[in-house]
């Protein structure tokens, strides 16, 4: 309750309970040192915001909350939700001159000003609110990417809310825009992937400008952004020309992300991801052209490439002495195909892939979609002797039935509960019970997303089997992956 407090507690707990005795019920608040340092906050405020103790004790206050005019603030909850309040901000007294100085900020919800900042369909905050955030921060670097939806989605602000984090906030822009905020210097291609990986699968055209001291003014830098988008909806007409090229060129691409196992502190795998740049459309996101290639069945040549790749790629590090673990994502077109099983045998013959050491990761959408079909399928790429495992774990319906009849041998927990399971009690909750089920069933568990010392620490307390992610290595092309795999070792990150 006190950590890291260094004066008479007596004092604190009296100044709070005085507080307590004259504050209305609805009141919460929270007290900040000189250096606007949350010190202390009162149990009221974590369970009004969802926020979780140790992401908020220790931290600058002004991650979450943003001053207005007028007595008036937003809060930023534990779900992304901007919270409306009127606060007031208290001195609190010396009891004795060596004390330091704290203030308390007390703060009484406020619907007067919700409507004006929050979109009334998805709960999310507006374009208003996210002209103020970047009002807040025009002076410092920040990054913005723009989004639209290329179809309607009754679930995209479901979607959308998970993308939250402490890092980015996501606000609507209108029934199939938003706009994400991400604080620092951050280049345009790595805030689009990042976003992208939040918001698969849902589809959409993505775009990313980053504010470097501009003179311009936030109104000119979200135009900016908006018309930058515009002309990523031209793309998408020709993208299906420029991808049947990139197919016969063979200019699309794979890089890896190391896996690592927790309990042999190693790195045992690695994930092929997909990647296409074109000299004239430039570096184009998966999520962008996968449901241009799905619309068009250039998915199926696409997936067929990517197996025999990646396949190619594991083999040549085995011969090498490196036998690695190979995981690829299969599309729902690629399975739904009376040819796939066929054509897999083929390519792990012609690769001289052993099939023990290649995982294919299929979605829970596919898996939902193809109750009757999915176990054939399933137990076809089992009877190869390939590794079967569900990806994005906890994002789609009915999963514990997977885990009772498909043959599955591991499964992803989805990132968007991993990137918030120390800020939000309900992801803690989700991700310790997947892993002590799993482990029940004798199904392992790769945990996506790591990007932190203390989410890495959390999932080897609890047993987790593997991780992946940019705490340990972000996707590299193959000549640069070898090298972890050399060392083998994964304890620079472990200890």
């Amino acid at each position: 309750m006190y950590k890291g407090l260094e004066f008479n507690k007596q004092n604190l707990a009296y100044f709070i309970e005085r507080l307590n005795q004259t504050l209305e019920e609805d009141a919460i608040y929270f007290m900040v040192d000189g250096q606007e340092t949350i010190r202390y906050a009162s149990d009221s405020f974590f369970h009004f915001t969802g926020l979780h103790h140790h992401h908020v004790l220790g931290t600058d206050h002004r991650r979450f909350l943003i001053l207005l005019r007028g007595k008036k603030a937003m809060v930023k909850s534990a779900e992304g939700v901007l919270l409306s309040f009127t606060f007031s901000k208290l001195t609190m007294p010396k009891y004795n001159p060596l004390d330091p100085a704290f203030s308390f900020f007390v703060l009484h919800p406020c619907e007067e000003i919700t409507a004006s900042f929050i979109d009334e369909r998805t709960g999310l905050p507006n374009k208003r609110a996210l002209l103020e955030v970047m009002k807040k921060h025009e002076k410092q670097p920040f990054t913005l990417v723009y989004g639209r939806f290329t179809e309607r989605e009754d679930r995209w602000a479901e979607g959308l809310k998970k993308a939250q984090s402490h890092e980015r906030s996501i606000y609507v822009i209108d029934e199939f825009t938003f706009c994400c905020f991400v604080k620092g210097r951050v280049s345009e291609q790595e805030a689009e992937e990042k976003i992208t990986e939040c918001l698969n699968p849902f589809k959409c055209i993505l775009t990313a400008v980053v504010n470097e001291h501009s003179s311009s003014g936030t109104e000119e830098l979200l135009k900016r952004a908006k018309q930058k988008n515009d002309t990523g909806q031209n793309k998408e007409e020709m993208m299906e020309g420029r991808l049947k090229q990139a197919i016969h060129n063979q200019s699309l691409s794979l890089v890896y992300q190391p896996q690592v196992d927790l309990h042999k502190e190693k790195v045992i795998g690695v994930e092929a991801l997909l990647r296409w740049n074109d000299e004239v459309l430039g570096c184009v996101a998966p999520l962008t052209f996968i449901p241009v290639a799905e619309k068009t069945g250039l998915i199926k040549d696409i997936g067929l490439w990517v197996l025999e790749e990646a396949c190619r790629q594991a083999s040549l590090w085995k011969k090498e002495g490196l036998p690695v673990r190979m995981s690829v994502n299969i599309s729902a077109v690629q399975c739904r195909d009376r040819e796939f099983i066929q054509q897999l045998g083929e390519i792990i013959r012609k690769t001289d892939m052993n099939p023990w050491l290649l995982s294919l990761e299929i979605t829970e959408s596919f898996l939902l979609s193809q109750l009757q079909n999915g176990q054939e399928v399933l137990e076809g790429i089992k009877e190869l002797g390939v590794h079967l495992s569900i990806d994005d774990f906890g994002t789609g319906y009915s999963t514990l039935s997977y885990l009772k009849n498909f043959p599955v041998d591991s499964l992803k927990i989805d990132q968007s509960f991993i990137r918030d399971v120390l800020i939000k009690e309900k992801d803690e909750v989700i991700v310790t019970s997947v892993i002590k089920l799993a482990r029940n069933m004798n199904v392992k568990v790769v945990a996506e997303g790591v990007e932190s010392s203390e989410v890495l620490t959390f999932l080897k307390e609890n047993d987790c089997d593997e991780v992946q992610g940019y705490l340990y290595c972000k996707p590299l092309p193959p000549h640069e992956v070898t090298p972890f795999l050399l060392d083998g070792s994964a304890r620079q990150i472990l200890s």
